[in-house]
């Protein structure tokens, strides 16, 4: 499946990724703090979101209930960070996981040109079990980390959109990502050791 979003990684998980390192004002403890490369990222991903959505509504061999899901969160959590720009640390570690979708891509590609055994399938797959395990995987804790605005009260003052995200949306991407990560673990081990299992 050509996964339209993989066109917007360059852009948002690398926009993503600079504003993580540069901007000493994106902090976790101020949920109010607005830049508008976020919001611009933002709408990068809710752009390309929606493209791929069409896809997999048109196309019915594309359709997978975990990637429908993932997908409608993503498009409804755009825009509620387009509509109310708050809390935005978390929003940019929510970008930050685009940056694996091109090597998630590129081992389907390969996987469908029949190169399972290459060089290029295996590399490839471990740079994606290495970029997806720090991007999706090591930020799920830190993305919980905005649950303590709750307990001050901050973060009934942002609005209804900021409460659904981080209430609901994003308890249901980390436990689609770290689902996705046990089985890409699966996959490598079988990749990398069972045929040398068989060939002894």
């Amino acid at each position: 499946m050509w996964n339209y979003t993989q066109a917007s990684c360059p852009s948002s998980g690398g926009l993503a990724l600079f504003m993580l390192l540069f901007v000493d004002a994106l902090k976790p403890d101020d949920p109010w703090f607005q830049t508008p490369i976020v919001v611009y990222t933002t709408c990068i991903c809710l752009g390309y979101t929606a493209a791929d959505n069409l896809m997999i509504a048109t196309h019915v061999p594309l359709r997978d209930w975990k990637m429908v899901l993932h997908h409608s969160i993503a498009v409804w959590a755009c825009h509620n960070v387009i509509a109310g720009p708050t809390l935005q640390y978390f929003v940019n570690l929510t970008l930050l996981t685009e940056l694996s979708t091109p090597f998630v891509n590129m081992r389907l590609i390969l996987h469908t040109l029949g190169h399972r055994h290459s060089l290029l399938y295996k590399v490839n797959g471990v740079a994606m079990l290495v970029v997806f395990f720090l991007c999706r995987v090591v930020t799920v804790p830190i993305q919980f980390g905005a649950l303590r605005h709750m307990k001050t009260g901050e973060v009934y003052k942002l609005g209804t959109g900021a409460l659904i995200n981080i209430s609901v949306l994003t308890p249901i991407m980390c436990v689609l990502n770290i689902f996705w990560f046990i089985k890409m673990c699966k996959g490598a081990y079988r990749v990398l050791y069972v045929p040398k299992m068989d060939t002894e």
